[in-house]
C-alpha cells in the first residue's frame, strides 16, 4: 500500500481478506483506539499519526492552524539557515531559572 501510495492507517499490519457479505453503513458514530469518530469530524493522518478533530471545532483549529503559518515559515526558513531547533525553541534552558535548569 505504501509503495502505490495508497492513504491507510492502523496500529499494524494485516492481510485478512476481505468479506462481501456486510455492506456496512454510512454515517454513525465509531470508538476508535479510545477515540470516538462521528459524521461530519475531521480526520487527518500522514506517517508520523492521525488526529481527530469534532465537527464543532473543525472551524476554529483550521482557523488556530492558518494563524501559524507564517510563525512556522520563519522556523523553517531559520532551519534552512542552519539554525538548529534547540537554539529556535531555547531548548538548552538558558531562558530557564537556574533552578529549573537540567
Amino acid at each position: 500500500m505504501r509503495a502505490i501510495g495508497f492513504p491507510v492507517f492502523s496500529r499494524h499490519d494485516s492481510v485478512c481478506g476481505t468479506v462481501k457479505s456486510d455492506r456496512g453503513k454510512l454515517g454513525g458514530t465509531i470508538d476508535f483506539a479510545g477515540v470516538r469518530v462521528a459524521t461530519g469530524d475531521l480526520v487527518v493522518g500522514d506517517a508520523d499519526g492521525v488526529v481527530v478533530i469534532p465537527r464543532e471545532r473543525v472551524d476554529d483549529v483550521l482557523e488556530e492552524a492558518d494563524r501559524r503559518v507564517p510563525h512556522e515559515r520563519e522556523i523553517l526558513a531559520a532551519l534552512r539557515a542552519g539554525k538548529t531547533s534547540i537554539e529556535l525553541y531555547d531548548l538548552d534552558g538558558a531562558a530557564l531559572p537556574p533552578s529549573t535548569r537540567r
